[in-house]
């Protein structure tokens, strides 16, 4: 749940005329305007909807909707307190009419799957747990009843692959609540939806949230994020007909994902011509797209995120980013006191947040080439930072700072495709470093696994996925140990 808000226009069902189901132009106008960020317009047109079809269920759902988006961008405390009994009280109206209709169970599980993440990310994980196991139950009895409805199969494929990704030491809990989970069955579910969207026209609505959907499963749940031309296809002709704040953010989150940095910048600054932005993850996404190409302009677009952002989550990275940037321009002062800022502000909860507060916490200033290799190599600027590091002399380096030199050699001879090198490089740093602190050598460790897994080598994948996840690095560790898991897991379903 650390990758919540990508999950922001995901969980929207988007549903059709049926009965007092009736998703009619009036509504698909209000929805629009939800993924928007347009909240007073969506209210409008579903005060309208009420007065004009009183009988229509819509409004419930989309008022839910409204609560679901605002809390999440805004991870308001009193706002999620005050909200509550609304929730509850729609979830009860809702409940309360026939249950005849296809889109009954599916519209009440998905408004108890928006409420289930509400709740984590408010750190309220009982009470997430019961609603995400209430919201199985309706997707899975509505499956049986109706096997072949699209909407239902779009959030079942999303359990089926969060489900399938627990780690074996919490699979107890999975069995306990009788919840069935495959990652590549959940995917395959959700790429049925995106299929049965792109070809039916009536169920073209669906198209924004399989799109967002396939979007947070590959980054998170695929051993390696290959390149996949047709995803971002999708998301531009989308966005040519309509560009929303949710699909700007899915699509940007995706092209950063895949190193494709001046699509991303290229992209934004398209963006932030035609419209104001809604969504401070965007400032953040473009903050951090400028950092890898060395742009000073980075901070602009970081300190609005900082400023902006009324959560407390990825504001160390960004101060972090704020510092290197600072660093890299020839300015140590500059990056002393954004790392000290990085220390006051925020929280450590997720890894990126943790990796910043640690680095600031040691208070020792990066080697400014290796600083600059890494951000080139997560631009996808591969020749450059190869060249830079081919000119390094190691003399002098301190042994973690070799350890990340082999590292980022590894990255690159990867992501270029020379498999020999990429192996040999990885193979180097963990025999140097699996007793470090820093996450070099555990990574390397989980790129080799998913190098293997690849090869369908899958004893060799295993043997890395488990030393991955069995190493000292303090960095990362609950990122690289969750892949980790996940890529046994995945092996495990494969031998099956």
């Amino acid at each position: 749940m650390k990758h919540i808000l990508v999950l922001i226009g995901i969980l929207f069902s988007s549903l059709i005329v049926n009965a007092s189901y009736d998703f009619n132009t009036r509504c698909q106008e209000a929805y629009q305007n939800i993924l928007d960020l347009n909240f007073d317009k969506a209210k409008e047109l579903i005060k309208q909807e009420r007065i004009l079809n009183p009988k229509n269920n819509i409004p419930l759902y989309l008022e839910n909707n409204i609560d679901f988006v605002y809390l999440l961008i805004t991870n308001d405390t009193e706002e999620y307190e005050l909200r509550a009994d609304q929730w509850q009280d729609r979830i009860d109206q809702l409940e309360s009419y026939s249950e005849n209709s296809p889109y009954y169970k599916t519209c009440l599980a998905e408004c108890k799957l928006q409420r289930a993440v509400v709740h984590i990310n408010q750190r309220e994980f009982f009470y997430g747990v019961l609603d995400f196991n209430r919201a199985y139950r309706l997707l899975t009895e509505n499956e049986l009843e109706h096997p072949n409805f699209m909407p239902n199969k779009l959030y079942l494929g999303m359990l089926h692959t969060i489900f399938g990704a627990v780690p074996e030491n919490y699979r107890w809990g999975i069995e306990l609540l009788n919840f069935e989970g495959n990652i590549s069955k959940g995917i395959e579910e959700v790429e049925t939806v995106i299929h049965a969207a792109n070809e039916n026209p009536e169920l073209f609505h669906l198209r924004y949230s399989s799109l967002l959907m396939i979007t947070f499963l590959k980054i998170n749940y695929q051993s390696e994020l290959l390149p996949d031309e047709n995803l971002i296809n999708s998301y531009e002709q989308i966005l040519e007909e309509h560009s929303n704040a949710m699909l700007v953010y899915g699509y940007s989150k995706f092209l950063i994902a895949q190193n494709k940095n001046e699509k991303v910048l290229n992209y934004l600054s398209q963006y932030r011509q035609k419209a104001p932005l809604k969504v401070s993850a965007i400032d953040l996404m473009h903050g951090t797209a400028l950092v890898r190409k060395l742009d000073p302009q980075a901070t602009q677009y970081l300190e609005s995120f900082v400023s902006n952002y009324q959560g407390t989550n990825y504001k160390k990275q960004a101060l972090r980013f704020i510092a290197w940037s600072a660093l890299i321009q020839g300015d140590t002062t500059a990056y002393l006191y954004n790392m000290q800022r990085c220390i006051n502000t925020g929280e450590a909860f997720i890894d990126q947040d943790k990796a910043a507060l640690r680095e600031a916490n040691e208070k020792t200033i990066p080697n400014i080439h290796l600083l600059q290799a890494r951000l080139l190599f997560d631009g996808g600027y591969y020749r450059k930072a190869t060249s830079l590091l081919k000119n390094i002399s190691l003399s002098g380096f301190t042994n973690d700072e070799k350890l990340e030199y082999t590292y980022r050699l590894a990255r690159i001879y990867h992501q270029m495709g020379n498999m020999r090198k990429a192996i040999e490089n990885y193979t180097l740093t963990i025999e140097n470093g699996s007793e470090s602190e820093s996450y070099f050598a555990a990574n390397s460790a989980l790129k080799l696994g998913a190098i293997y897994e690849k090869r369908a080598q899958y004893n060799q994948a295993v043997q890395y996925y488990e030393s991955a996840r069995n190493m000292n690095n303090i960095e990362y560790k609950s990122s690289i140990g969750h892949k980790a898991k996940v890529g046994i897991k995945r092996i495990g379903n494969l031998k099956k």
